[in-house]
């Protein structure tokens, strides 16, 4: 349940995704996901704005299992935290979005699927790979100094 997310992250289970220069949020109701997920998030969101001149469009993070629409899998990782959609942009950005994300996925450490309703790409982001894990030790140190 949202309530049942919530406490999770209170209790550090799950970060939260806020907007920043490279990415903005549309439509979450609940913007928290896991650290790698954050990670990744910051990540792409970085290398995108920079070939494609705007911000990457987040549009679900963290969906708890009551809250899932009628067309998601029973087997959805949404609930984990370890999955964000995105919007599906246009033009030269789609195409390296597409790219990008292809990439990433033959590198392991992602599964990304481009969904056509609504038009978006699902991205589940897997924790362990040591790539991973080196983009969220820099975004967790990145936050620490903004929280000071």
């Amino acid at each position: 349940t949202a309530s049942g997310v919530r406490r999770a992250a209170r209790r550090g289970r799950f970060v939260r995704l806020k907007a920043t220069a490279d990415y903005r949020l549309h439509g979450v109701s609940l913007p928290y996901v896991q650290l790698s997920t954050r990670a990744f998030v910051a990540d792409l969101a970085k290398r995108y704005r920079a070939a494609c001149g705007q911000r990457l469009v987040v549009t679900s993070a963290i969906r708890p299992g009551s809250a899932q629409p009628a067309n998601a899998s029973p087997r959805s990782v949404h609930p984990t935290g370890m999955a964000v959609d995105l919007r599906r942009p246009t033009g030269r950005c789609l195409t390296w979005l597409r790219r990008d994300l292809l990439a990433q996925e033959r590198r392991g450490g992602i599964e990304a699927t481009e969904e056509r309703r609504p038009a978006h790409f699902h991205v589940a982001v897997y924790a362990d790979p040591p790539h991973k894990r080196a983009a969220a030790r820099r975004e967790l140190a990145h936050s620490a100094g903004r929280d000071r």
